[in-house]
């Protein structure tokens, strides 16, 4: 994906990622999902996104769809993880199949917490299938970003790969995991994750509104105005 600087999560990225989903599906073949640069997705886009409570509903509803739909791909997914996945872009790596992180000096992990925000349903519940529990309070409730080799260790990442190896790496597991007959493999991930995409579908409306009610809080929005001065300054 490529979208501005730092990929970051608005309603145009997550209308072209479903598209990228439609035709990845028509095709049948595994699907890669990386970034650009310095960021595979810097999470949501702090300035772009809606002001409107109903217009910003409307965002997460189709946010959450997109990150439910993913989890639940009929075919392989691989994210290669090229560089910051922060937020809603480590959720979106989090729902791939596999993935495979770059070494080196960026950051992943979900934020939320320390933005004043609750995490949407579909997030929520591909965060609960992939980090260890043993991790989950110190990853969920804390939000610490961390490096690559601790993401590993976190649940976010399977494997490390050099940089300039990470694409050929990525492409070699979708190819491994295409080779596997269709029809088990998408039985089987719907089996391992089917309930909590259910559990997720289930909460989908009350969680969009917890969402909300915290997102536009005085609480989240200084947190966000302070994040967005500290940019600029």
């Amino acid at each position: 994906m490529r979208h501005g600087p730092a990929n970051a999560l608005d309603p145009a990225l997550v209308a072209r990622l479903g598209t990228s989903l439609d035709e990845a599906e028509r095709s049948g073949r595994p699907l890669v999902l990386t970034g650009t640069d310095r960021f595979f997705s810097a999470g949501l886009d702090l300035a772009g996104l809606p002001e409107d409570r109903d217009a910003m509903g409307a965002f997460v509803d189709d946010f959450d769809e997109l990150v439910r739909r993913l989890f639940l791909f009929p075919c392989p997914t691989v994210a290669a993880v090229n560089g910051h996945a922060v937020a809603g872009g480590a959720i979106l790596a989090t729902a791939c199949d596999v993935r495979i992180g770059a070494t080196g000096g960026y950051r992943i992990g979900v934020s939320e917490v320390q933005l004043g925000v609750i995490f949407p349903a579909a997030a929520f519940e591909v965060l609960r299938a992939a980090i260890p529990a043993p991790r989950s309070a110190e990853v969920l409730l804390r939000g610490r970003l961390t490096g690559p080799e601790d993401a590993l260790a976190n649940g976010f990442l399977h494997e490390l790969a050099e940089p300039e190896a990470l694409a050929a790496r990525a492409a070699a597991r979708a190819e491994e995991l295409g080779a596997l007959p269709r029809e088990a493999y998408t039985h089987t991930k719907r089996e391992l994750r089917g309930g909590f995409a259910e559990q997720a579908l289930r909460l989908a409306a009350e969680k969009r509104e917890g969402f909300l009610d915290t997102w536009f809080s005085e609480q989240s929005q200084a947190l966000r105005a302070a994040i967005l001065g500290g940019r600029k300054g």
